[in-house]
């Protein structure tokens, strides 16, 4: 796993310095005009809202707009395809996402080449994932979930959209505890979340953000957060590690990509912004408000997690045996 991480780091820093034709060499005025962030996903939700919250801190620091601009389709693919066909002069980004990794591990086939043709720039955000199921399960703890389901292998059933880390995370969750819960998918987290809340299904992996209400009406049951600590916005549910389990280390993930050959200095340049902005309370704030937590990271730090949860999903999905979709 390790190799394969190193291995595709190499290929994000070659396709960085030698993909670049000439005459993307760096403006020192840039930006000289407005930058688009290209948000994959329809307005609302939180990636779009996160989007939003850092160009407005943007534009303030760098003297230019910088626009969010929604191309919502094929689960994020059809933003990214557009960034990743754009001029690589820096004014073109796309904000994505776990969907962005797991895509490479899921589709046969992609109209873009997830290394090759983007390069990171900075990573942005997370927001935390729990666990949450039907109170009528009757279970109180991802502990007492685990013994459940081994002592009624095959009958318990969990909701999720297929290739989204609402469903690998829960296949990553099995092969770790050695359980078997049976997938229902489902087109969207809506439809999802109305089957939990009535009991036709009995558990779900999700963004706290968008479940959290259901949670504090009892509507749902949350059992742990998918990651080594609590957080903010539900401090009184424990972190599964908490309750002796493996840390699953799972978090929806936000972060900015340029298209190849975006010249080193302007992706350096905009690193800088987007860290100066992420360190500021008012940015924190806005971002706590809507259930994520300020993630900056370096370009390479970046490039090297892209790497490790493309190599981390890709191993799930063999394990699972779960087949690759058009």
């Amino acid at each position: 796993m390790k190799r394969m991480a190193i291995a595709l780091f190499a290929i994000w820093t070659i396709a960085a310095h030698v993909m670049a034709p000439p005459c993307q060499a760096a403006d020192g005025d840039f930006p000289s005009r407005p930058i688009r962030i290209v948000a994959p996903f329809p307005p609302g939700g939180p990636l779009d809202t996160i989007s939003r919250v850092l160009a407005q801190q943007l534009t303030v620091q760098m003297g230019q707009q910088v626009v969010v601009d929604n191309r919502p389709g094929a689960s994020g693919i059809i933003g990214v395809d557009h960034v990743a066909h754009a001029r690589p002069d820096g004014y073109t980004l796309v904000m994505t996402g776990n969907s962005f990794a797991i895509h490479a591990t899921m589709m046969k086939k992609l109209p873009y080449d997830t290394i090759r043709d983007l390069t990171p720039v900075a990573q942005v955000a997370t927001t935390p994932l729990w666990i949450v199921a039907n109170p009528r399960l009757g279970v109180n703890s991802a502990r007492e979930l685990v013994a459940l389901a081994k002592s009624k292998p095959g009958k318990l059933t969990y909701a999720g959209t297929m290739g989204t880390v609402t469903h690998l995370s829960v296949e990553l969750f099995k092969q770790a505890q050695g359980i078997d819960l049976v997938f229902v998918p489902y087109k969207g987290s809506a439809p999802a979340m109305t089957d939990l809340i009535s009991g036709q299904v009995d558990v779900m992996f999700d963004t706290i953000p968008s479940s959290l209400g259901f949670a504090r009406s009892g509507a749902l049951k949350p059992l742990a957060i998918t990651s080594a600590k609590r957080v903010g916005i539900a401090s009184d549910i424990p972190a599964i590690t908490e309750e002796g389990l493996p840390d699953l280390d799972v978090v929806g993930w936000y972060g900015l990509l340029a298209p190849a050959g975006t010249d080193k200095k302007i992706i350096d340049r905009l690193n800088a912004e987007i860290g100066k902005a992420l360190a500021l309370p008012s940015v924190k704030e806005r971002l706590d408000a809507a259930g994520a937590e300020s993630a900056y990271s370096p370009t390479d730090a970046f490039a090297r997690f892209i790497d490790s949860e493309i190599t981390r999903w890709r191993q799930v999905v063999a394990r699972a045996g779960i087949p690759l979709m058009d």
